[in-house]
């Protein structure tokens, strides 16, 4: 379980504390903008036919996946409260920040929205070392928060704990297209060396516990009335467990063990 515990605790210390540091040498270089909306003015333009919508100044994300978190499009009738609803979006995707409004009319009851934003770099490798009580342990892998431009989160990590590799493949997509729809999937196979003894303290052998793991997520957002967010997932997990003898060349596996289970999950906040 040690193994476990310290390369998931790593993934989260990165997205915890280091994330932000990326871009910090960046954010400090340039102006800083204050991001505010005046609501009144946004509505004063409200039944307008959205003629253009103008997108400038990302550097990592595609354009398209901007579009679909943005509530409105072109040929749509402007409405300044769903145009709020987009951009609060795109600032949750935490990728997106300095987000500027600018619209004007270009004909009778018709209007061109140009929309700036500012994205950051999102691609993290980290590593882990650790040694002390007769164990080692190292590995290292990647994280990144926007792959291939599209809000999708992906980490990818190997390690070995006395000898004995696990790795860990995941990716997310809360913001997927234009919809409420969110999905995941997750591959790994976390091993674990183990020294039984009887009740004597005379030793039984050296093993490996080993856990393969498949799963895969499907969930949606829900908003209420009051602004709370909830969101429904479900989880389709198989797992594999075996025990192998970790004292002969190939290994032998002495158990096996395999497990399919839904586990729906529900957060409000």
């Amino acid at each position: 379980l040690f193994m476990i515990y310290d390369f998931r605790s790593t993934l989260i210390f990165i997205l915890l504390f280091l994330a932000p540091f990326f871009s910090l040498a960046e954010d400090l270089a340039k102006p800083q903008e204050q991001n505010t909306f005046d609501l009144d003015t946004m509505r004063s333009f409200d039944g307008s036919l959205i003629h253009e919508i103008h997108v400038s100044g990302i550097r990592y994300t595609k354009e398209r996946a901007v579009r679909w978190l943005l509530s409105q499009h072109e040929g749509d009738r402007f409405s300044g409260d769903i145009w709020l609803k987009g951009i609060h979006k795109l600032y949750d995707t935490t990728v997106l920040y300095d987000i500027m409004t600018n619209i004007h009319a270009v004909g009778p009851n018709e209007i061109d929205i140009d929309l700036s934003v500012e994205d950051r770099w999102t691609l993290l490798p980290f590593g882990i070392a650790q040694a002390g009580g007769g164990s080692s342990s190292f590995g290292g892998g990647i994280w990144e928060a926007n792959v291939l431009g599209y809000f999708a989160q992906m980490g990818a990590g190997y390690s070995m704990f006395n000898n004995v590799g696990s790795f860990d493949f995941n990716i997310f997509q809360e913001f997927f297209r234009d919809t409420d729809y969110m999905w995941g999937l997750d591959i790994s196979s976390l091993g674990t060396p183990v020294d039984l003894q009887n009740n004597s303290g005379s030793g039984l052998g050296s093993f490996i516990w080993r856990r393969q793991q498949e799963q895969i997520l499907i969930g949606r957002k829900f908003e209420t009335k009051e602004a709370s967010k909830i969101r429904f997932f479900a989880y389709l997990e198989t797992f594999k467990d075996s025990v192998l003898q970790n004292n002969q060349a190939p290994e032998v596996t002495v158990y096996t063990s395999d497990q399919y289970r839904i586990r729906p999950t529900l957060i409000v906040g």
